[in-house]
């Protein structure tokens, strides 16, 4: 088990030293590494010269999401703490233990855990025990359910490993919140069973899963049908694979002709699906441009051709057109990608159209500073392409899906969870330095009980013990108003057998707990249609030949994107922003205004 990690740990050493060598050689500094930096500056000093120079600066210092602090930094930061405490100033420190979800970022929830106990300072505790977020019913449900689940975790857990924990026992020792927005609201927790069939020995994880799916489907629709309008609805997952499958089984379900009348009502927006790669138009563009790189009778270009033409005939249903002589590399790269789009009538196509606008955007900004050349470009997006998403923030008539960790600090009136407990498993390697110089890590992610580091990996899955038990309950303070948790797995119906009684009201019988119900929308809103932009801006503006030329700024998308419609306050504000930014005289407040509201694309009054 230590063993078969062990070519990855050297590996990893390997290229560790290789970075090293690299930045030292080419004078250069990865921001990753800028704790570790300040760490050896300060090395325990009281008065670290690099907070002196900044002290006179600060007489009060606040940090937030504090769980979420690594003991790096809190190093860093307690000798600028300790100074102001010494000089009669404050310090605010702000965090949840259970809301610690991102130790796999070096997350130490322990700091805020046992800070009350750090010798150094002279704390007081200020609890924050009202929830403003939620309804009665979501409140009460999570003080009663996380108070006992936690101890039956940690007495598992325990009685598993022959320990004597009790951290978890501690950290929801006091998950009690007293509720401010109001009564009602609704939880329904539903195990999905699967009849298994006679020719089979066993279900398999994925018919469990094809279940809760068309489980949430049917809940969907149900809540569509009482009113209920699709931003209202989000879904959260522990994992982007659970998003992907989610996405993919309601695009099916929506082009079923029994939900014909629901169709505008079940598309589901998520982070990947923005992804700007994902589309395939913008796919289209980049291997015509890798194409333009290489010989035309290599077997690169013959490979390039076949996906061209099946990226064209599933954008468009039509042939891939043979004449290509309007497309020169004697333009700019804007302009060369530009002829692409209006060559192949790409901007005509309304789903694409959004990614192609934030696409040219990004090779505007990328033109105003780097080289223009295709090959230098090309490998510029094999870099960012995987990072690079819709810029548009306008989820009128979209469900959205996120993860829990992407998910923390916001609130939705409607929560969906298609999983409720995770495995438990590491989501990342964990490694454990050791005293053998032959072996000076150890992976801890297998089982290693029975060896010599029996104490750190048991340590290692209590850790992971409350990462996902605190995830859960991230998830689980999320909505406002309706929280449905679907899963296949029955560990958590034993706890909600022992708090069913403190809820009389509730309804719980086969593997089904319902506390509550879901408010009917007594005035239902006309549901907003899941749109795209209409027009390509750059290329179809009234009509007329392309724009490029036009184009004032790197954010020019910002207010020329539509000019036939009306200016947001956003778009207003970012265009005031960029003028104000420049203006340094009243005598230049005209040169700036025209600067960036050019006479050609905006009117007077405008």
């Amino acid at each position: 088990e230590i063993l078969k990690h062990k070519q990855g740990i050297i590996l990893s050493q390997f290229i560790q030293n290789e970075l090293d060598t690299y930045c030292k050689e080419e004078n250069t500094f990865f921001i990753a590494f800028a704790n570790t930096f300040l760490k050896t500056i300060i090395n325990d000093c009281d008065t670290p010269f690099i907070y002196e120079k900044i002290g006179q600066f600060i007489e009060n210092i606040m940090i937030d999401e504090f769980q979420d602090t690594s003991k790096m930094q809190w190093d860093n930061f307690k000798p600028i703490i300790a100074n102001l405490l010494a000089l009669g100033k404050d310090a605010l420190i702000i965090g949840d233990v259970k809301q610690s979800i991102y130790r796999f970022r070096n997350g130490d929830w322990k700091l805020l855990h046992n800070l009350h106990n750090d010798s150094g300072f002279e704390s007081k505790i200020y609890p924050l025990s009202d929830n403003y977020r939620s309804l009665q019913n979501i409140v009460s449900f999570n003080n009663e359910f996380f108070k006992v689940y936690a101890n039956d975790v940690e007495t598992s857990f325990n009685n598993s490993h022959g320990v004597d924990f009790g951290t978890i026992r501690e950290i929801y020792a006091d998950c009690g919140q007293g509720v401010k927005k109001g009564d009602g609201g609704c939880v329904e927790i539903k195990i999905v069973n699967v009849e298994k069939s006679p020719d089979k020995k066993r279900i398999s994880v994925e018919e469990q899963r094809e279940a809760i799916l068309e489980e949430i489907f049917q809940k969907v629709i149900s809540l569509i049908d009482g009113g209920r309008k699709a931003e209202d609805i989000v879904f959260l997952c522990y994992e982007k694979k659970d998003i992907s499958r989610l996405v993919e089984f309601f695009n099916k379900k929506k082009n079923d002709a029994q939900y014909v009348k629901y169709k505008d009502s079940l598309s589901v927006m998520s982070k990947e699906a923005m992804l700007v790669n994902n589309s395939l138009a913008v796919q289209f563009i980049t291997t015509y441009l890798q194409k333009m790189t290489v010989s035309q009778d290599s077997r690169d270009a013959q490979f390039y051709d076949s996906f061209l033409e099946y990226a064209y005939t599933s954008l468009t249903g039509n042939a891939l057109p043979t004449d290509e002589t309007d497309i020169s590399r004697n333009m700019s790269l804007f302009e060369t990608i530009e002829s692409i789009i209006e060559k192949f009538s790409l901007h005509e196509i309304p789903s694409e159209i959004a990614y192609i606008t934030d696409f040219q955007n990004l090779v505007y900004t990328y033109s105003k500073n780097n080289n223009t050349n295709i090959s230098h470009f090309l490998e510029h997006w094999n870099e960012v392409k995987d990072s690079t998403y819709l810029q548009q923030a306008q989820t009128a008539g979209y469900m959205s899906a996120y993860t829990v960790h992407t998910s923390k600090g916001l609130e939705y009136p409607v929560v969906i969870m298609p999983k409720f407990t995770r495995a438990k498993k590491n989501s990342y390697s964990a490694l454990y330095k050791t005293d053998y110089e032959e072996l000076p890590y150890v992976n801890l992610s297998g089982n290693l009980e029975d060896t010599t580091f029996c104490d750190a990996y048991v340590d290692e899955m209590h850790n992971i013990e409350i990462d996902n038990l605190n995830a859960m309950y991230v998830a689980c303070t999320r909505p406002c108003e309706e929280l449905y948790i679907y899963d296949y797995e029955t560990s958590t119906l034993e706890t909600l057998e022992k708090i069913k009684n403190k809820f009389p009201e509730a309804i719980f019988e086969n593997d089904t707990f319902i506390l509550g119900r879901a408010k009917p929308t007594t005035e239902k809103k006309e549901q907003a249609k899941a749109k795209n932009i209409e027009d390509y801006p750059i290329t179809n503006i009234d009509g007329e030949e392309s724009n490029a030329k036009l184009l004032p700024d790197k954010n020019s998308k910002h207010f020329i994107g539509m000019l036939n419609q009306p200016q947001t306050e956003r778009e207003h504000g970012l265009l005031m922003h960029k003028i104000l930014e420049h203006i340094s005289s009243i005598e230049n407040v005209d040169s700036c205004v025209n600067q960036y509201c050019p006479p050609e694309l905006f009117s007077q009054e405008e």
